[in-house]
């Protein structure tokens, strides 16, 4: 048996082959035999508390995409006096506190701790942060949904014209922009590219196995969504061509919002990203601004909201009102 172990040792996640889970059910279970037809079907998740002691030791199964799979978590003996008489039950009540499961062993069966493995570091977050059995075992089979998903994704490997046509169109963009790629399926790719003031910007690309029949997924720090247009003959260059452009449209937006952060207070946000059309920038004591700026049209009028006591901000937009008029388009300024 191999086990996975925190830093400091308080959380073992352990694989249970799946010999000692059967041994389980042989030697515990006393209802008569059923037949097929008699079953209730599978439900995603069945927890139940051990007969032999329900106070430490539960049994999690999980029934996914068809297959059922079985968790053990045992808890931490020390922590018995903080768990809760009624649990005795079967099934487990909820609410059911078990702050011992900071210290808890989990056993897997063969399948699903390879599945997870890759998981250990959010197995242990999850564990620190449910504060029942029950509400752990939830999570859990969130998170395992979850990787059967991602993991069908991934072994569908794509054809071989799709390695192909992934290497003619990164050819064609230029591998001094291709700042990640992932080399085991190239079903990840990021492309930086600067815009007209040299700052870069990165496009995260996830690619179906497909393509180019469907479009890829996109993602980037922009302030409004980057939906690139998608044909049959589309491909990576196409959607880096759409980037670059969507980027020299925001060229000027960025240039003014430097210039904010750089001439006043900002208070919020306090890390702006580029996708940040809106800022809280302080005015005085007690007195601060909200902008948001229009990312097509920066320097127009923003949108203002004076923020603070009625007494403070009453002569301040008096101030703004009165000199709306004199607000110059075509310069960029600072406040």
């Amino acid at each position: 048996m191999s086990d996975w172990r925190s830093e400091d040792e308080t959380t073992r996640l352990n694989i249970l082959s799946s010999r000692h889970l059967s041994s389980f059910d042989r030697t515990h279970s006393k209802s008569p035999t059923l037949d097929a037809a008699d079953l209730p079907p599978p439900t995603p998740l069945t927890l139940i508390s051990d007969p032999q002691n329900p106070l430490l030791i539960f049994h999690c199964f999980l029934f996914v995409k068809g297959r059922e799979h079985q968790v053990r978590i045992e808890l931490n003996d020390a922590d018995e006096t903080a768990l809760s008489v009624g649990s005795r039950d079967e099934v487990l009540p909820e609410g059911f506190i078990g702050e011992a499961l900071n210290r808890a062993q989990l056993f897997f069966d063969d399948e699903l701790s390879l599945l997870l493995r890759p998981q250990e570091s959010t197995l242990r977050r999850r564990l620190r942060q449910s504060t029942s059995v029950q509400e752990f075992a939830d999570e859990l089979l969130i998170l395992v949904e979850r990787v059967y998903v991602e993991h069908v994704d991934q072994v569908g490997l794509p054809a071989v014209d799709y390695y192909r046509r992934i290497l003619v169109d990164l050819e064609e963009i230029g591998w001094q922009s291709v700042t990640h790629i992932c080399t085991d399926t190239l079903r990840t790719i990021d492309i930086s590219l600067p815009d007209s003031s040299g700052r870069v910007h990165t496009l995260h690309l996830k690619l179906p196995v497909d393509y180019p029949a469907s479009s890829p997924h996109c993602e980037c720090a922009l302030p409004s969504p980057f939906d690139p247009t998608w044909h049959s003959t589309s491909g990576l260059v196409d959607v880096v061509r759409q980037f670059e452009v969507t980027l020299q449209t925001y060229a000027q937006f960025w240039s003014e919002m430097e210039n904010l952060d750089t001439r006043t207070l900002v208070l919020e946000p306090s890390a702006p990203t580029p996708a940040d059309s809106c800022r809280r920038i302080a005015l005085a004591r007690h007195a601060s601004v909200e902008l948001e700026i229009d990312p097509l049209k920066p320097r127009h009028i923003p949108r203002c909201r004076l923020i603070g006591p009625e007494r403070v901000v009453a002569p301040l937009r008096e101030t703004l009102n009165r000199n709306l008029n004199k607000w110059d388009f075509a310069a960029s300024r600072s406040f």
